[in-house]
């Protein structure tokens, strides 16, 4: 049997931390002692007071928290980042927060969002190699600025202007912290 699948589907790739992941899975059963330096886990684990907290609330019987939240996140939780951002100098509404499960589905929902096949989006390198298979799924072509070392890894300016100024850019990925990161990066 034929399937009509969006033609899309053909461009997805594995992601790169996952294909890592699973190399280092292989390694770690054959005994084989590994650094991970691919994937952004934890290095703590969360205060000893959430923790307990949650085991309580776990103990619990109340249903509440095996419910499913709501799309856009909790409207207590969106208020309360609304409230810190005001606090900051930026006004925005609720409404205009979403909450994701992490940074990849937050980029994704937005780029899938905004670019189309063709669009050309500026990333800084190094990067979060999850960008590749991203923009390539979406069909948008990445052109890529270097950051530098010797200059505390910060966007280069002076290019980003001087490419913003000859070519037509949809969109420009900035994250911050980016990687690499360290105590006493700028950003």
């Amino acid at each position: 049997m034929e399937y009509d699948f969006n033609p899309s589907i053909y461009r997805l790739r594995e992601s790169p931390t996952r294909k890592i992941d699973s190399v280092r899975e292989k390694l770690a059963r054959e005994g084989r002692d590994i650094i991970l330096l691919s994937t952004g886990q934890p290095s703590i684990p969360p205060p000893r007071w959430v923790r307990e907290e949650l085991a309580e609330r776990l103990l619990a019987d109340d249903m509440r928290l095996y419910a499913y939240t709501p799309s856009q996140g909790r409207g207590s939780v969106r208020d309360a980042i609304r409230r810190e951002l005001a606090r900051h100098g930026v006004e925005v509404g609720s409404d205009q927060i979403t909450l994701t499960a992490g940074g990849q589905s937050a980029l994704f929902s937005v780029a899938a969002a905004l670019f189309k096949p063709g669009d050309r989006v500026v990333v800084f390198d190094p990067m979060y190699f999850g960008y590749w298979p991203l923009l390539d799924y979406i069909g948008a072509e990445a052109i890529v600025l270097r950051e530098d070392l010797d200059a505390g890894f910060q966007p280069p300016i002076e290019e980003l202007k001087e490419t913003l100024s000859r070519v037509r850019v949809k969109g420009v990925i900035l994250v911050s912290p980016e990687q690499p990161y360290w105590e006493g990066s700028r950003w």
